[in-house]
């Protein structure tokens, strides 16, 4: 199998105050936030579902188990996730993380 972890870039936002999508705080024009609209806190506490393998469903396994490193088969997978509520981003390498449910 092949993980990797991602960086996610932080971003300002152009409003005065903004909620976090998880937490529900309200956050300042100087916050950072994250990808789904996540603050730094709850971003921090979001964890790659990659890395605890044992802890998915059979059917997200076995989808992940199939996956190889090229373009066609993490689009598959990425289909195949979608379809029961994951989703996975992968880099210019084709390697898979950041494995979430949706």
């Amino acid at each position: 199998m092949l993980y990797k972890l991602n960086s996610i870039k932080k971003m300002t936002r152009p409003n005065d105050v903004w909620e976090c999508s998880e937490c529900s705080r309200q956050q300042g024009r100087h916050d950072v936030w994250f990808e789904y609209d996540l603050c730094e806190m709850c971003h921090e506490n979001q964890k790659d579902l990659f890395e605890h393998y044992e802890t998915l469903p059979d059917e997200v396994r076995a989808i992940i188990d199939t996956m190889e490193q090229s373009y066609e088969s993490l689009r598959d997978a990425e289909k195949n996730l979608n379809e029961i509520g994951y989703s996975f981003e992968w880099g210019l390498e084709a390697e898979p993380y950041n494995l979430k449910k949706i």
